[in-house]
């Protein structure tokens, strides 16, 4: 295999280093531990190939080459050590339309990871090294590998770092499995082809979105999904890529991935209200507002701070394309009145910081937080649900204190109104989970019935008056 082509790595080099992932998850303490009696027949890879710290002929070639960092190469010059794969300088930003070459390009980026590696096997190389570009807080505290980079070595000079380069190599093996396979599989089962090796899900967590951000592509893009988490109710229909039809009505369902779905029907949807819990969401189907407002409504939780895939199924049902036939319904956000609550709304509106790579079709900044507010802790009926009230903890007033000074110079929708939500829990140290709705005589019925009231025009929200 050349670097200067695309020609996938022969199954043989995958199945070398499949073979030194396999033989054990708790890797000896010597180089000698590394070394594998790799097949006479395995493809013969160029002995100047990788060996470029030295040679600078073929460091010039790499660098003039349109190809150089699709295998994800350091190049050195020097003691400072520099990454070629510039995604963002080589390529354009691939468009939605072109899924299936950023998957081609990113299961290359796999091979020339494990082909580099197992050319340092074959060559006896005492240690074993590729680099990825982390998210901001994977940081390397190697100052001489440059901002932003990290190099993953085995052995490792600690044992943490040897066992970051198993779990790293071992999740990319998994991936390229899923590219080649086209068989996307969950980060759920990630996690159990080795939970010895991983610890915990959080490790996958973290790891799968390093990795993408690396790429400068999404996690479907490495076939990677979230296992379902989310509820979703009402007046909307799922056509799922397999034919099947889903209609969901009264009863909740699990929230799909778009990309499980071909397209959306919400015709009479006039809006969507999303929740931050499941005990207010499960409150709001069994109440007889609902009952009457459903054929026009969704409802949604993510069961606290949402994952990707919920927030990406908002975007695709909430924004007029193709996918949802045009329609553009309203998004309201009902949260806890503390900083945790303005914070997750803010997450439905504009992502994340951590996965800022997944882009806008994860964010919905048209939604409105409608509540809880300050309006609703020092309106006439709040002094009846005094015991409702809590005080902020230490956490709380520190998180708003961090958000304000973040809000400070943004001019972004709804920020003002934050702001002085923020303020008003500081002032008065007090936040409200959304019970409180449940603690006033009729306290969420109402809090729904003004929601329809901003859509007087729509009948399916009154009982079908269109019938007749």
């Amino acid at each position: 295999m050349s670097l200067f082509n695309d020609d996938p790595m022969q199954p043989d080099s995958v199945m070398a280093l499949e073979d030194l992932l396999d033989s054990s998850s708790d890797f000896g303490d010597h180089a000698d531990d590394l070394l594998l009696d790799i097949d006479s027949d395995m493809s013969h890879l160029d002995e100047n190939l990788f060996d470029i710290h030295d040679d600078l002929e073929v460091r010039e070639k790499l660098l003039q080459s349109d190809e150089v960092g699709i295998y994800g190469i350091d190049l050195a010059q020097g003691s400072h050590r520099r990454r070629a794969f510039q995604p963002h300088s080589l390529r354009p930003p691939l468009s939605p339309s072109s899924s299936l070459l950023t998957k081609e390009l990113a299961k290359q980026r796999i091979d020339g990871i494990m082909a580099s590696l197992n050319h340092q096997i074959q060559c006896g190389k005492p240690q074993l090294n590729f680099s990825l570009r982390p998210l901001s807080h994977f940081e390397s505290e190697d100052s001489s590998i440059g901002p932003g980079y990290r190099i993953f070595s085995f052995p490792g000079s600690t044992p943490e770092e040897s066992w970051r380069f198993s779990v790293t190599l071992k999740i990319l093996d998994l991936m390229h499995e899923a590219l080649k396979t086209a068989a996307p599989v969950s980060k759920r089962d990630v996690f159990y082809h080795d939970p010895a090796l991983f610890a915990t899900q959080a490790t996958i967590d973290r790891h799968v979105d390093m990795i993408a951000s690396a790429f400068g592509v999404t996690r479907a893009d490495l076939n990677v999904t979230a296992a379902a988490k989310g509820l979703i109710a009402g007046a909307l229909t799922l056509h799922h890529r397999n034919g099947a039809l889903t209609e969901i009505t009264s009863e909740a369902e699990l929230m799909p991935s778009p990309g499980e779905l071909l397209a959306v029907s919400l015709e009479t949807a006039e809006f969507i209200l999303v929740v931050e819990k499941e005990a207010t969401f499960r409150s709001i189907l069994s109440s007889n507002t609902w009952q009457h407002v459903r054929k026009g409504a969704i409802v949604m939780t993510a069961k606290g701070y949402p994952d990707l895939v919920s927030r990406q199924l908002l975007h695709a049902i909430a924004t007029p394309t193709p996918f949802n036939q045009f329609h553009h319904p309203a998004v309201y956000l009902l949260t806890d009145f503390d900083p945790d609550g303005v914070a997750i709304a803010n997450t439905y509106k504009y992502g994340s910081a951590q996965l800022a790579h997944e882009g806008a079709s994860s964010q919905t900044a048209k939604a409105h937080r409608i509540g809880l507010t300050r309006h609703h802790i020092t309106d006439d009926g709040a002094s009846k649900v005094e015991h409702a009230l809590l005080p902020l903890t230490g956490r709380d007033r520190r998180k708003a204190k961090v958000m304000l000074r973040h809000m400070s110079d943004s001019d972004k929708d709804g920020v003002k109104d934050d702001i002085a939500d923020l303020h008003a829990m500081l002032m008065l140290n007090v936040r409200a989970e959304l019970q409180l709705l449940d603690e006033r005589p009729d306290g969420l019925e109402r809090f729904l019935s003004s929601i329809v009231s901003m859509h007087d025009g729509s009948t399916a929200l009154h009982g079908g008056r269109n019938d007749g």
